[in-house]
């Protein structure tokens, strides 16, 4: 009976091991906590930016906004059937963009479109990762917060990556 009575206790305790540990062997667990740290952007996610509250417009557009800057951020996975330096090629030239410029973010290059006016500006950033299409965009971004956006959308491309089920 004793034998019984501790294989009863060793039972229990490996049940709320499991159930009850924040980061136990519960699958669900672990991909509740993924969920809550990505925001998902057509077939593809990135890991949420702090100071960014996501709402998510539909399956491919999502809009970051930061309320103490008032700033906004709208990512969008676009057509991936174009090659990107055609989608830029006609952005720039049907959008009149003001400047531009070109660099490479941790080997992908992303094309930086503005339009600038007083006392802010506007930003297309176009890329393709993984051989997704993407447009981050920022409207009337105060210069004062220029390498605020700019780091925001670094980490962005950085931390994009094609979901796992794909």
């Amino acid at each position: 009976m004793k034998k019984l009575y501790a294989l009863l206790i060793i039972l229990v305790v490996i049940y709320l091991g499991i159930n009850l540990l924040p980061l136990g062997f519960n699958s669900q667990t672990s991909t509740n906590a993924l969920d809550e740290a990505t925001v998902a952007i057509g077939e593809s996610s990135f890991e949420k930016i702090s100071n960014f509250t996501d709402n998510k417009i539909n399956d491919t557009f999502v809009s970051l906004v930061d309320e103490k800057t008032n700033m906004v951020i709208n990512v969008s996975e676009i057509d991936s059937s174009q090659n990107i330096t055609d989608i830029v090629d006609n952005a720039y030239y049907n959008v009149g963009y003001t400047s531009n410029q070109t660099i490479n973010q941790s080997g992908v290059p992303a094309y930086f479109m503005y339009n600038e006016g007083v006392y802010a500006y506007d930003a297309d950033i176009y890329f393709n990762k993984d051989g997704k299409n993407y447009l981050i965009r920022g409207v009337e971004i105060p210069y004062e917060n220029s390498d605020y956006f700019i780091d925001t959308c670094k980490a962005i491309i950085d931390s994009l990556k094609a979901n796992s089920s794909n």
